[in-house]
């Protein structure tokens, strides 16, 4: 009954109505009982605002500390589930503007960390980070982020915890809200320029001693799967604007593989040798005759990463790109024409399969016309 007279009364008074729920927001934030917390928010339920939420947000970290201070398999209680409940059910596109805050942020990158199912609601134990994901992970609220440094940073956000899960479903949830991002390609470039894995040197000496030191270091291997994570992300997510900015520092990213060995090089090289391939497709769709003034790639680079592998998955992506390049970059294919051929005539037509003749007889379809011009 509280929930219909307040909204007649918004309805008929929308000048008053903000008087009202900055009285109800008051005894919230009052020292009252949980479930007449909850039972208020409940009633303002129907007002999404980005004030709101935030006036909210010292609630909710009370309710968050509760959760930390939880024995194993432990829950928090009904009123406590739905008060926070009702908070998390605010992140809609109309309060996105909430993340812009350090407050909100933090707020919300905690609940989203939040794997354990401690709310009790409907008789049954959730998340926090399922009913958030449920909320934003959404195009219609991503695009409602205005600013690009705060798409940065939840994008950001949700590799890291994909990749660093240990919790098949919790991932898997993850996964599917990176596919439903929209973002600027030269937000994934900063982001990529974040896992500082492209080591800049003046000297071998210099380069070997960089690489020694990288050897050390276990975030480097977290790093490179985050990368993984981001190249996969390329391929599926529902809009990458201007895709050809990412083709110089994936370029240079395949360069640092040549120089590592790990148990994942092969891997690294071949998610970036396919996202090579897509944003090439991808940058002449959209770019058209223009593509080769916009779009960078090292042709000699694929060259090397086809002969310094073993792999039949690494080769077949190379030489995937190199077809597609023949077409964008003909100047650079030729210079490299022989060491293309000599490697194709040494190695790949040795093997029998149908699909290494169908990338060859590709190859050669795209190549061979460069070089009768």
């Amino acid at each position: 009954q509280l929930l219909m007279c307040l909204y007649e009364f918004t309805e008929k008074s929308p000048s008053k109505s903000c008087q009202v729920i900055d009285s109800i927001l008051n005894v919230i934030r009052d020292d009252i009982p949980m479930h007449i917390r909850m039972a208020l928010l409940y009633a303002i339920s129907c007002v999404m605002d980005a004030k709101l939420l935030s006036n909210l947000l010292p609630l909710a970290e009370t309710v968050f500390n509760l959760i930390n201070a939880l024995k194993a398999k432990a829950s928090l209680e009904v009123a406590s589930s739905y008060t926070f409940y009702y908070i998390l059910l605010r992140f809609t596109p109309d309060t996105s503007d909430v993340l812009e805050s350090e407050n909100g942020w933090h707020f919300f990158q905690n609940a989203l960390a939040c794997s354990l199912p401690v709310m009790n609601i409907k008789n049954e134990f959730v998340s926090p980070q399922k009913v958030l994901m449920e909320q934003v992970m959404s195009q219609k609220f991503l695009a409602s982020i205005k600013k690009e440094e705060v798409q940065a940073r939840l994008w950001g956000h949700l590799i890291s915890c994909v990749a660093e899960s240990e919790c098949p479903n919790e991932a898997s949830r993850l996964r599917n809200g990176l596919r439903k991002t929209c973002l600027d390609a030269s937000v994934v470039v900063n982001q990529i320029k974040q896992l500082d894995l492209v080591q800049k040197t003046k000297s071998m000496r210099e380069a070997r001693v960089k690489r020694i030191k990288q050897k050390e270091k276990k975030d480097k291997l977290m790093n490179w799967k985050k990368l993984g994570l981001m190249l996969e992300t390329i391929g599926i997510m529902a809009t990458l604007t201007r895709p050809w900015l990412l083709t110089s520092i994936l370029c240079q990213c395949l360069q640092q593989t040549l120089d590592m060995e790990t148990v994942i090089t092969e891997l690294v090289q071949q998610q970036i040798l396919s996202a090579l391939l897509h944003l090439l497709q991808k940058s002449r769709e959209e770019l058209g005759r223009d593509v080769s003034k916009n779009v960078t790639v090292n042709v000699e680079l694929i060259v090397h990463c086809i002969r310094s592998s073993v792999s039949p998955d690494t080769h077949r992506r190379a030489m995937l790109i190199l077809a597609l390049a023949a077409d964008i970059f003909p100047e650079s294919v030729l210079h490299n024409m022989m060491s293309i051929f000599t490697f194709m005539g040494t190695s790949l037509l040795r093997r029998d399969d149908s699909y290494s003749f169908q990338v060859i007889h590709q190859t050669i379809q795209s190549i061979v016309p460069t070089l009768l011009k």
